[in-house]
């Protein structure tokens, strides 16, 4: 089989390199096999092969969010979240379908569900997910875990009573690829920087990480305040989520043990716009999205692996349409155009295990990747329309049409029922 060459005017590689300039990419059997920088004709005239022209758009790496809840919409409705709570599969089932839609299309290659009382994601992923006819890696949880009478009833489920926080992880699903562990409350929206205890003491978290450890588990931890953020990093997570006002000490920590970070800081901004009628409380949640832009420029400093999650599913948060915002953030908190595609392509794919798969454009890696037609000075404007994703080396306008078709048949499924 010919090479296939695409000439494309930018590259950002997912390294958090400079940009590169006027690259040609080989790419032979779904691999990117050459890349030439720099390259001043066209079209290689030393060797067959078809060409593909983009000079005039930026090629980057596919992008993975790290922090979603597929089975909630984010919509700003209290009593419709309410509503998709008590769902039962087969009412889920479309809705779980329309969010990774929204995301495919945005140029979303990976998923991580950070999970729902029902544990509808994870059954949809056994049901639909296993023979897809489009790239896409979608890690569940299933059901969080959160301590009795504590924030997280939405998410998942408690230790059952006289079990210890092990035990529960020690019998969750087998095809399940995290561990969820919810060790914080929310943000107040009443009191600036307030901080609620941990849910879990030290101990336990260290008892139910190394049992996930034995069980080949990622360990994601959702926890805000410095003693929560601390006692889940000395434990042994993977990633601590939302992380708000956890410090100096703390991100210190984490660039130490390499533990990842998903800021998720645009669920205070669009908290922000929804409470617009409620004074203190739109005032509050726009100081917590300051300070959390404030600690990402702190962190990234500092050497702590930040990778982009959404809380797509949060209220006001919109799978799909948040992603290309929380970029923004990045760039607002003083990283450069490379350094957020990294968080968004390469530190995720890394958190998610599939760094071997995708998350860079380099030689030897599977050429897989999106393409718009604008400068990267413009990327962020664009982020979630690319003009072009390819898969392997293979544009994928004729499988989005079947992809298309998948998501109709579950939304008809659900409009015959």
């Amino acid at each position: 089989m010919e090479p296939l060459w695409i000439c494309c005017g930018w590259l950002i590689d997912g390294h958090g390199d400079d940009i590169k300039e006027r690259v040609l990419l080989k790419i032979e059997k779904n691999h990117v096999t050459a890349l030439h920088p720099n390259h001043s004709t066209p079209a290689p005239c030393w060797e067959k092969g078809s060409v593909l022209d983009l000079r005039d758009g930026t090629i980057i790496p596919p992008l993975v969010d790290c922090h979603v809840h597929l089975a909630l919409s984010g919509g700003a409705n209290p009593s419709i979240g309410k509503k998709q709570q008590t769902h039962l599969y087969e009412g889920a089932e479309p809705l779980l379908a329309k969010h990774i839609a929204a995301s495919l299309k945005a140029g979303v290659f990976a998923l991580r569900d950070g999970g729902d009382c029902h544990g509808h994601t994870l059954h949809f992923k056994r049901k639909r997910l296993e023979h897809l006819p489009f790239p896409l890696f979608v890690k569940v949880t299933g059901k969080a875990w959160h301590s009795p009478n504590r924030y997280g009833k939405f998410l998942g489920q408690t230790p059952s009573r006289g079990e210890s926080l092990a035990q529960a992880i020690g019998r969750q699903a087998a095809d399940c690829d995290h561990v969820k562990v919810v060790n914080s409350g929310l943000n107040s929206l009443k009191v600036f920087g307030k901080e609620t205890p941990p849910q879990f003491s030290g101990q336990q978290l260290q008892l139910a990480f190394r049992v996930a450890k034995k069980k080949k588990y990622r360990i994601m931890v959702h926890a805000n305040g410095k003693r929560a953020v601390k006692d889940s990093v000395h434990a042994g997570c993977d990633s601590i989520e939302h992380g708000f006002f956890m410090g100096n000490d703390n991100l210190d920590l984490m660039s130490q043990r390499r533990t990842h970070w998903v800021p998720t800081a645009m669920t205070m901004k669009a908290l922000a716009g929804l409470t617009a009628h409620k004074p203190l409380e739109e005032k509050v949640a726009l100081k917590n999205f300051e300070s959390q832009l404030e600690q990402i420029s702190r962190g990234f400093k500092m050497g702590v692996p930040i990778a982009l999650g959404t809380d797509s599913g949060s209220p006001g948060v919109h799978h799909g349409l948040a992603y290309k915002e929380e970029f923004k953030v990045f760039l607002q908190a003083g990283l450069s155009v490379p350094r957020a595609v990294e968080a968004a392509s390469k530190n995720g794919a890394g958190l998610l295990g599939i760094g071997e798969q995708m998350g860079t454009v380099e030689v030897h890696m599977p050429a897989s990747f999106l393409y718009y037609r604008c400068a990267p000075a413009q990327l962020a404007e664009r982020l979630n329309q690319p003009d072009l994703i390819f898969h392997d080396g293979t544009c994928m306008d004729g499988r989005i049409s079947e992809f298309d078709q998948w998501i109709q048949s579950l939304l008809w499924k659900e409009i015959l029922r």
